[in-house]
């Protein structure tokens, strides 16, 4: 989030180059894997919720016949066979969405995409876990607190603690990426800057409700259907409101960041005007 003085400030910086940046020549090769990862990661979301289903339905009524521990033993080896896979196909759209915000938020309008083996991304597929793990257990105590007063089970539950993770999720992240530490998930420089500049704090959620939830509505309706066949079209849609998400966000640093340094140079026009004035 912290901008070298060096690029000029973009016009319409809020929403400048989100839309077409997944489509941008040079950037085809991520947009691929970002596809071919996000359809990965649906086809398993849809293969955990069915052997889940499955393995209900099989074993109701007779939890501890031979027949039944047969099924749990495989689909343990099926599950942890699909997390490990799933965990590893999050290596490099982690690393491509972090990527993402960092160089637009110096004011980069092309990315410098990281190019090393996929083991070195999954730093950030840690670091994004933690982030938005931290979220998600804020949201989740939250809502089963609120459970108490007002009852709301199933799928509705999942949503609100999901869309409840995401729309806290930039503050953690932002404040992290000031800090330069992961354990600074609020940053009182970040809190200042959106408070500065109300109309960019607005737009982190604004942005979140548009490329965001449409993936998470996506992701539920795709797993409490069991389509099997819409996998690839969502796992394709994950992959470029992904992309956009994270350009926006980045756009969002920019502002934040570019309000920062303007501040800076105030102070320091503010300092020499002092010095001369008590020099005459």
């Amino acid at each position: 989030m912290h901008a070298s003085s060096s690029p000029p400030v973009p016009s319409f910086s809020l929403w400048r180059g989100i839309l077409e940046f997944p489509f941008k020549v040079e950037n085809l090769k991520v947009w691929l894997i970002m596809t071919f990862s996000m359809v990965f990661l649906a086809g398993a979301a849809c293969a955990f919720a069915e052997i889940g289903a499955l393995v209900v339905r099989v074993s109701e009524g007779r939890e501890f016949s031979g027949f039944t521990m047969i099924i749990y033993r495989a689909s343990w080896s099926v599950y942890g066979s699909l997390a490990l896979l799933s965990f590893l196909s999050s290596a490099f759209p982690s690393a491509f969405f972090l990527c993402t915000i960092e160089d637009t938020a110096a004011g980069n309008d092309e990315v410098d995409w990281p190019d090393g083996p996929w083991y070195e991304c999954l730093s950030k597929l840690v670091f994004l876990g933690w982030i938005f793990g931290c979220c998600a257990a804020l949201s989740t105590v939250f809502w089963l607190l609120a459970e108490i007063v007002l009852p709301i089970h199933g799928v509705f539950w999942w949503g609100l603690t999901l869309l409840s993770a995401i729309m806290l999720f930039p503050i953690p992240l932002y404040s992290t990426m000031i800090a330069g530490s992961p354990w600074t998930l609020i940053h009182t420089l970040f809190l200042s800057r959106v408070i500065e500049k109300p109309f960019a704090g607005v737009a982190i959620y604004v942005y979140s409700a548009i490329f965001m939830v449409p993936c998470l509505v996506m992701g539920l309706w795709l797993i409490t259907t069991l389509t099997w066949w819409m996998a690839p079209i969502v796992g394709f849609l994950w992959a470029i409101f992904i992309l956009w998400y994270a350009r926006a966000l980045g756009r969002v640093g920019y502002v934040l960041s570019q309000e920062e340094r303007k501040g800076i140079k105030k102070k320091k026009r503010k300092k020499a005007r002092l010095r001369r004035e008590a020099a005459e």
